[in-house]
């Protein structure tokens, strides 16, 4: 590509100028590329991403520019230079090559501008086994049965060249929400009381489930020591972790440290042993080994990506990569068990299980339903960075039945609901609750306005398969992201990213406080619970610069767990808090 197209191009991206007058074969041109992506239409990208989002668009232009003009086109590189440069990241630092670094040429990583830039960095072989592994992580479309040609991939090159002419033309008009509207019904206040008494929490207490680090006692809950120190550290001794927490009166530990890179949620077992957490290679740590082997981690590798989930009876986890797999929970409890592959007898994997990836999962509260619940998502990584923003107006969520035969898993027939502008489900341990992200335009902007809260009602009438109606009982309107559902159903766990109307929220009397603008300037993210009885959001976390409260999620006696990620040490830090606990007991149902 020359340097004068490329300059159009920017100008075009950057500035939101008019369309080029460039004629009816030019706006033809932008057609064919438009049906070849899925630019508000069926096409090859279209299944995944806002293919009617003008900031999807503007923002892989921005990232192919940079590949094109800093890494392909800057002769003055190495071949080791020009290969980090695709990663946008410094050589000493394990290489790791993102779709979201790339833009659009992640769909070009097959073509031959690509391959030569791996050919010289690492020779012919090591070129094709780096290229097999994008193959399955980063090219786009990810993982699809077949990749752009090479006559497609030149069409779009040559459209997003020229500054991506028509887009605002090939885009759909907007016709979502664009407010967010506070609401609940009775049939949810009757629901929360009936969950004190009926739900999970208060079932695996029957049962007799232990929950980790918590005494005979079953309420001081990580107090353990070796030689005087504590096993799990509280933050309020630690002058440099004090002030993460948001109320003084809350119990924040240090559960361990990963020492290495994650990718997206991490998820803990019912009984708050095990921590679950995607990455290459995904792992699971044993927080018990902490107790038993003078501080030594057992941390079990696992042969997977990411999305892993517990069943709330402890019966069984789920993980994504290489497909689908379900495990049993006892393969984690057993002592040898130091890898696992899914070719486990205690796992089922393939087909017969396959769900779509950003799943959540539940059980019912007689056991004989187990069901996945997944639909459109926005990929977040954790990493503070920019994310995916997937389908819209065209989102679907899958209710996905899975039983048990007392060997495998298997799936049963799915059910499909039509659910515009809502994704990033989040299913109630019951099975009861099901809650979406709701987005919608303001100022002219696609972007998070609010939760939509629904209740499930199981329909008995079809023999195949369990049938659930779908009832809104209430709407939350806070920013945030994925979330996760106390055992109880009462307490919503969720994080984001800082937004710069959010300085009162988070204890600042103005925007322009200035530990509130070195936050916003430097990035960072909180954890916050809204509590469904009394209506009220709580900010959990008080992150600083450059620090990312990431992924909560409950256990079932109420503590949550989340990640803390550091930007500015790269460390990693799981975390258990008991904020919700506190707030149930200073408002108990009824």
């Amino acid at each position: 590509m020359k340097k004068v197209p490329l300059i159009l191009g920017l100008l075009g991206t950057l500035l939101g100028a008019a369309e080029p007058l460039l004629g009816q074969d030019a706006f033809e041109r932008a057609q064919k590329v438009a049906d070849i992506l899925g630019i508000s239409r069926d096409g090859a990208c279209s299944s995944c991403h806002a293919m009617n989002s003008e900031q999807t668009m503007r923002r892989w232009a921005r990232s192919y520019y940079r590949v094109q003009e800093r890494c392909l086109e800057d002769a003055a590189l190495t071949p080791k230079e020009r290969l980090y440069c695709l990663a946008d990241q410094p050589q000493d630092q394990e290489l790791s090559i993102k779709a979201s670094k790339l833009g659009f040429w992640s769909a070009g990583l097959h073509m031959n501008p690509m391959h030569q830039v791996l050919k010289d960095a690492l020779g012919e072989e090591g070129a094709r086994t780096l290229q097999e592994e994008l193959r399955q992580t980063t090219a786009m479309p990810l993982r699809a049965p077949t990749l752009l040609t090479e006559a497609e991939f030149n069409s779009v090159r040559d459209w997003v060249d020229q500054g991506m002419p028509y887009l605002s033309e090939l885009l759909s008009p907007y016709q979502g929400p664009t407010q967010c509207e506070s609401m609940q019904t009775p049939a949810l206040t009757e629901h929360l009381k009936q969950m004190k008494n009926w739900g999970w929490k208060k079932r695996n207490e029957e049962r007799g489930m232990l929950m980790f680090a918590c005494g005979t006692d079953q309420r001081s809950c990580f107090k353990q020591q070796r030689n005087g120190q504590d096993i799990f550290p509280d933050v309020s001794t630690q002058p440099n972790f004090a002030a993460w927490k948001a109320d003084p009166a809350a119990d924040f530990r240090i559960l361990t440290e990963v020492g290495h890179e994650t990718d997206y949620w991490i998820r803990s077992s019912a009984d708050g042993r095990f921590i679950a957490y995607g990455g290459s290679p995904s792992g699971v740590v044993d927080l018990q080994s902490l107790l038993r082997n003078q501080g030594t981690l057992r941390n079990i590798s696992v042969d997977a990506f990411y999305d892993p989930a517990f069943f709330p009876d402890d019966s069984a986890f789920v993980f994504q990569g290489h497909g689908t797999a379900i495990c049993a929970t006892s393969l984690l409890k057993n002592p040898a068990t130091s890898a696992i592959d899914f070719t486990e007898d205690a796992c089922t994997a393939g087909d017969d299980v396959r769900i779509p990836l950003y799943q959540a999962v539940g059980a019912s509260l007689d056991g004989a339903d187990y069901l996945a619940a997944t639909g459109d998502f926005r990929s977040d990584d954790g990493s503070g960075g920019d994310f995916f923003r997937l389908n819209d107006a065209r989102s679907k969520l899958l209710l996905q039945p899975l039983e048990y035969d007392g060997t495998k898993w298997s799936r049963r027939e799915a059910q499909s609901f039509e659910t515009p502008w809502e994704k990033d489900w989040g299913l109630a341990p019951s099975n009861q609750l099901i809650l979406s992200r709701l987005e919608g335009r303001v100022d002219n902007q696609l972007k998070h306005i609010g939760y939509q809260l629904y209740q499930l009602r199981k329909d008995a009438s079809n023999a195949n398969a369990p049938r659930y109606n779908k009832d809104l009982v209430g709407r939350l309107c806070f920013e945030g992201l994925k979330v996760g559902f106390s055992f109880d159903d009462r307490f919503i766990a969720s994080y984001g990213y800082i937004k710069a109307d959010q300085f009162a929220l988070l204890g600042y009397a103005s925007p322009d406080d200035p530990e509130f603008q070195s936050r916003l300037n430097a990035g960072t993210a909180n954890v916050f619970v809204f509590d469904l009885w009394t209506q009220k959001l709580h900010v959990v976390t008080h992150m600083g610069p450059g620090q990312y409260a990431l992924f909560p999620h409950f256990r079932s006696d109420g503590w949550m767990y989340f990640m803390i990620y550091d930007q500015n040490t790269g460390k990693r830090r799981f975390i258990a808090a008991n904020n919700a606990v506190l707030l149930q007991e200073k408002n108990p149902l009824p």
